[in-house]
């Protein structure tokens, strides 16, 4: 919560609260409650089940610190791509309305109760009802969901925990989800840190190769050590088939990366383009003077940010 807009004797006059930004995220009013201007599909009865394991969970977590939610409501409820459930607007009534005399264990059981109001006019697909009668008529869902969500609304659960012996089952489905997911997104997690490999070993190269300010350096010249970097750089991006015609291999360029990254002893023949030069070389050479060659270079940025430095703090 972030205080703005000072008056005259120090008080602040505004509030601003800020959360963190989901994208993709809508509300769960817009994602299950049809309207005519938002039309909704059915909610299917799995992911109904996870959002009820979602909300317990969070509600349990609150609870569990002594604290009430107050905002579970259609409206204040984000779920986001992954089928993921975020509370929004926390904190709001109790800095608006601080000096609330209802006891926490009430404002604990109205979030239960809202709790039961949000599912049932979920199911129904209507917010105005509060009959769970009319579940009978929700044949769509099965009828343990509409059991449990008639006996949250018919007779509220004292605490958060008279709840959970109605969902071990699908806990279990959930845990098994969950697990699938974070298999995946650690699968997807090694890629990035695959492909962050193959960037920064190309990115070296760039750094050394014909630096301008360079050329009159015999170490960075076309006679130096550095020459075997620009032919490996040809090597690289410059392929052309036997009748000149440039290649765009992207399965070369990923595997001649990793044989770098790997420092392998596998040797090649990096040649000229004019084809007067050629030289056998192994990957095991050429990571090491790439990183030789980008040590020194780092190093000489180094000095001159400092000595830049030094002069203006003269």
């Amino acid at each position: 919560v972030a205080s703005t807009d000072f008056s005259s004797n120090g008080q602040a006059r505004e509030l601003i609260f800020e959360y963190q930004y989901i994208p993709g995220a809508v509300t769960w009013e817009q994602a299950f409650l049809p309207s005519t201007a938002n039309p909704t599909p059915l909610l299917k009865e799995s992911d109904f089940w996870s959002y009820i394991c979602q909300l317990v969970n969070i509600l349990k977590s609150i609870h569990d610190a002594g604290l009430c939610c107050r905002s579970v409501t259609p409206s204040k409820i984000l779920v986001s791509p992954g089928n993921r459930i975020h509370l929004n607007c926390l904190g709001i009534l109790d800095v608006l309305y601080p000096q609330t005399t209802a006891p926490m264990e009430q404002l604990q059981y109205d979030d239960l109760t809202s709790f039961g109001d949000l599912i049932l006019a979920t199911a129904c697909r209507n917010t105005k009802v509060f009959n769970p009668e009319v579940l009978k008529q929700q044949t769509h869902y099965s009828p343990t969901l509409r059991q449990f969500i008639n006996m949250v609304v018919t007779t509220p659960p004292t605490t958060v925990y008279d709840v959970l012996p109605y969902l071990v089952d699908r806990y279990m489905d959930e845990l098994a989800n969950m697990t699938v997911y974070v298999d995946t997104m650690e699968n997807e997690l090694q890629k990035e840190l695959h492909n962050g490999r193959l960037f920064r070993n190309v990115s070296k190269l760039g750094f050394v190769n014909e630096r301008p300010e360079y050329e009159s350096d015999p170490s960075w010249s076309e006679t130096g050590d550095r020459y075997i970097l620009k032919l490996f750089r040809d090597y690289l991006f410059h392929q052309s088939d036997e009748k000149g015609d440039p290649r765009v291999d992207w399965g070369h360029l990923i595997c001649t990366v990793n044989k770098l990254d790997a420092g392998s002893d596998e040797k090649i023949v990096l040649g000229s383009r004019d084809g007067s030069n050629l030289l056998v070389v192994s990957f095991r050479d050429i990571k090491k003077l790439i990183e030789v060659s980008f040590d020194e270079l780092r190093s000489k940025s180094l000095a001159a940010d400092y000595a830049q430095a030094s002069y203006q703090g003269m």
